[in-house]
């Protein structure tokens, strides 16, 4: 079964063979520049750059590094601060110089797969730092708590609350639903017009909370299911091909009433089902207001969350 992974670029070597286990094929649309070193048959990569562009790409991200090296903000502002002024007769202004003005030579524009690319590769780095704090932030509660369990209740010490747990991707100057329609828009902007996929896959839970709000007007439904760790593969082949007649809700909870109750080895699942409908379709229809066409076969987008 062809499950798509959205709306980033990168997927860690351990959430891949959990998502192939349980999915069969994924795919990923990865720049060569960004690929990494997993050696998982079933993870196919597809490169969303035109082609002209997919060596040069790793010249951005080549020149994007040396800079987050020195200065520890990583900032594009503070880049354009300290590189020297860019002129407008300048002959050979670096790659990323060139991104920065929005152009790849005088008068030509930097082709949009280039400029989503790497907003997405910003956004992905961006939301593994800020994941990052997270996590060391949840450490420090189990030290709290654990600390507060071995002093006396007359202690002297007081702990106060750390920074709220409560945690989100978006940048600082952004409000989320904005930051979350960039990230959508750029990834629309890589989607293969050639290929289909019945299954939109995602392990960002912002992501899959933001598309089910802008599903809000259309037809779809949603169903919680709890997976058994070596997976079903049949399942989502029988799911995509349900006729959706008058008792099209009778055979999908036919389907899904193994799956109901949670065991040891399952892992919960959130599915909104597409009725008759692409997911590539439903995604452009979202950010870029494409017509919708009326599909033989049903689509799936699926969160998968980490246990962990």
């Amino acid at each position: 079964m062809r499950a798509l992974y959205y709306p980033y670029l990168i997927l860690d070597g351990k959430t891949a063979n959990n998502l192939v286990s349980w999915f069969g094929e994924l795919f990923l649309l990865t720049p060569v520049a960004l690929r990494s070193h997993l050696h998982i048959p079933q993870v196919k990569f597809i490169d969303p750059l035109p082609e002209t562009w997919r060596q040069r790409f790793g010249g951005i991200l080549t020149e994007y590094r040396l800079f987050s090296q020195m200065y520890t903000d990583r900032s594009f502002l503070e880049y354009l601060k300290h590189a020297h002024p860019f002129l407008e007769d300048e002959e050979s202004p670096s790659v990323l110089r060139q991104f920065l003005k929005g152009k790849e030579k005088k008068g030509e524009e930097l082709p949009k797969q280039v400029i989503a690319t790497l907003f997405l590769y910003l956004a992905n780095e961006y939301q593994e730092q800020i994941l990052d704090v997270y996590k060391r932030l949840q450490e420090v509660k189990k030290q709290e708590e654990m600390l507060k369990s071995i002093l006396e209740p007359s202690s002297e010490l007081n702990i106060g609350e750390i920074t709220s747990l409560t945690i989100d991707y978006r940048h600082p100057e952004e409000d989320l639903r904005n930051w979350m329609d960039k990230v959508f828009k750029a990834w629309a902007f890589l989607i293969p017009a050639e290929e289909e996929f019945p299954i939109f896959i995602t392990d960002d839970e912002l992501a899959h909370q933001h598309l089910k709000h802008a599903l809000k007007d259309t037809s779809h439904f949603i169903y919680n299911i709890y997976l058994p760790a070596n997976g079903d593969e049949a399942l989502w082949g029988d799911l995509i091909e349900i006729p959706f007649t008058s008792d099209f809700e009778s055979w999908a909870e036919k389907l899904f009433s193994f799956y109901k109750k949670p065991t040891e080895d399952t892992h919960p699942l959130e599915i909104i089902f597409l009725p008759c409908l692409s997911p590539k379709d439903v995604f452009l229809w979202i950010t870029e207001k494409k017509e919708i066409i009326k599909r033989k076969k049903n689509g799936l987008f699926i969160l998968w969350q980490d246990k962990e």
